[in-house]
C-alpha cells in the first residue's frame, strides 16, 4: 500500500511536466496579443529595490534601470539598515529611502516604497538589489499590461556563471522558467512568481500588502503569499520570457545552503495554504487556478528526487513488478529537464556543470539543519560582486537569440 501510494506521488508529480511539455509542442507559442487588445498608452511605473545592509550592490541596476528603452517610471531604493548613507551619482528619477529604524524584512522595505511614492502610479515592478535589466525589459513588461495582465513576471536568467555552484543554480532557474512559468502559462493557466522582476498592478498590490498590517516577525516567502492573493482574486500571472532580468547565482555552497534554508522551510510553512487554494478554487470553479495551485505544491527537487529512490527501494523490495513505473517516473524526469535546457539554449558552462548535481543536492541536504534559524532570520543572501549590464549582456546575449533580440 505505501509503495502504491509513493509510486502516485512520484508518477503525478514528474509526469505532469512531461504532459505540460507535449501540450506546449503542440500549441506552440500562442502569442497573448491573441486574447487581450491595447489599452492605456503609457503606464507610469514604480521600480521598488530593496536593499539590505550593503546598497551598494545596486547600484549598476540603478544605471541599467536608467538606460532603459522605456522611460515613464520613477526608481523607489530602500537601503534598510546599510552600513553607510547612500550617494548616488545619477539621482534621475531616483528617490533614495533610508528609513531610520531597520525594517530587517523585504516586505516591510517595500511597505515603506509604497509610503514614499511620488507619483500616481500605475503600475509596480520588484526588483532585488543584485538584479540587471536587460534595455527593452521593462518596455516589455509594460507590453504585457498594457493587453490586460495585471501581473507579469519577467525572465530571470544568471548574470554569472563563474562557478559550478552559480551554474548550477541558473540550471534550476532554467528548468523553473520553463516548466513553471513559460509552459503554464501557453497552456492557459499562469506562471509563478520568481521573487523579483514581477510587476503588479498598484491597486492590486496595495490590498496584497495590506495583509502585513499588523503583522510582525520574519516573513520568509512574500512571493508566493504574492501569488496565492493573485490566483484567489482569480487573476491570471503572465510570463515575459523576453523582458530579461539578470540575477546573481550563488556561488559558494555556504550561499546554497541559506538560500535553500530560506525556501525549503517556505514550501512547508505554506503547504497548507496551498491544497487550501487547490480546494478553493475547484470550489469556485476556477480550473486555472487550481491547477496552479496543484503545480506549486509539487515537491522542491531535493525531496522529489528522495521519493524516486524511496519509492524505487519499496518497489524492488515488496513489489519487484511495479518497478517499471519508478523507471517510467525516471524518464519523466529526465526529459523535463533536457528539454528545459535544449529549449532555451543552456550554455556548455551549464551542461558541463550536471556532474556536480549530487553535491549541489548535497548541500541542499544541509540546508534543512537550518530551519530553526529561519525563523528568526530572513537569511539574506550576500553579495560580493559588481557586474554592468553592458558586460553582462555582451557575454551573454547569444544565449537569447530565439528571442530574437
Amino acid at each position: 500500500m505505501i509503495t502504491s501510494i509513493l509510486l502516485l506521488i512520484v508518477l503525478v508529480y514528474t509526469g505532469i511536466y512531461f504532459l505540460l511539455t507535449l501540450v506546449f509542442l503542440i500549441r506552440k507559442r500562442r502569442s497573448i496579443n491573441e486574447t487581450f487588445t491595447e489599452g492605456k498608452e503609457s503606464i507610469s511605473v514604480a521600480v521598488v529595490i530593496t536593499a539590505y545592509r550593503e546598497w551598494r550592490i545596486a547600484e549598476p541596476l540603478i544605471r541599467s534601470i536608467q538606460c532603459q528603452s522605456y522611460k515613464d517610471f520613477k526608481i523607489y531604493l530602500v537601503a534598510d539598515n546599510c552600513s553607510e548613507p547612500v550617494s548616488v551619482q545619477d539621482q534621475s528619477n531616483l528617490i533614495i529611502i533610508e528609513p531610520i529604524s531597520p525594517l530587517h524584512s523585504k516586505v516591510k522595505s517595500i511597505q515603506e516604497a509604497v509610503h514614499n511614492f511620488k507619483s500616481n502610479h500605475d503600475a509596480v515592478l520588484i526588483l532585488d538589489p543584485d538584479n540587471l535589466l536587460q534595455e527593452q525589459c521593462l518596455g516589455k513588461l509594460v507590453e504585457a499590461y498594457q493587453q490586460g495582465f495585471e501581473v507579469i513576471q519577467g525572465q530571470r536568467v544568471a548574470k554569472n556563471l563563474d562557478t559550478k555552484i552559480a551554474a548550477l543554480d541558473a540550471l534550476g532557474e532554467i528548468y523553473y522558467n520553463f516548466n513553471q512559468r513559460l509552459i503554464p502559462f501557453v497552456a492557459g493557466s499562469s506562471a509563478t512568481i520568481a521573487g523579483s522582476g514581477m510587476m503588479i498592478e498598484y491597486e492590486l498590490f496595495k490590498d496584497y500588502l495590506a495583509l502585513f498590517d499588523q503583522q510582525s516577525g520574519v516573513v520568509l516567502a512574500e512571493d508566493k503569499l504574492l501569488q496565492m492573493f493573485v490566483i484567489e482574486r482569480g487573476k491570471r500571472i503572465a510570463y515575459k520570457e523576453d523582458a530579461l532580468i539578470f540575477d546573481e547565482k550563488s556561488t559558494t555552497g555556504a550561499q546554497v545552503e541559506k538560500q535553500r534554508t530560506r525556501w525549503l522551510k517556505s514550501y512547508f510553512d505554506h503547504l497548507g495554504d496551498v491544497f487550501s487554494l487547490l480546494f478553493k478554487c475547484l470550489g469556485n470553479g476556477n480550473y486555472q487556478g487550481a491547477f496552479f495551485a496543484f503545480m506549486i505544491s509539487t515537491p522542491p527537487f531535493i525531496f522529489l528526487v528522495g521519493l524516486i529512490f524511496v519509492s524505487g527501494a519499496s518497489a524492488l523490495i515488496f513489489t519487484p513488478e511495479s518497478f517499471s513505473w519508478v523507471i517510467i517516473a525516471c524518464c519523466f524526469f529526465i526529459f523535463s529537464w533536457v528539454f528545459a535546457l535544449l529549449f532555451n539554449h543552456a550554455p556548455a558552462l551549464i551542461w558541463k556543470s550536471i556532474p556536480w548535481i549530487p553535491v549541489f543536492a548535497l548541500r541542499q541536504v544541509f540546508s534543512l539543519l537550518g530551519f530553526k534559524k529561519a525563523k528568526k532570520d530572513f537569511l539574506a543572501t550576500e553579495h560580493t560582486k559588481h557586474f554592468e549590464i553592458e558586460a553582462v549582456w555582451s557575454a551573454r546575449k547569444k544565449d537569447f537569440r530565439h528571442l530574437n533580440f
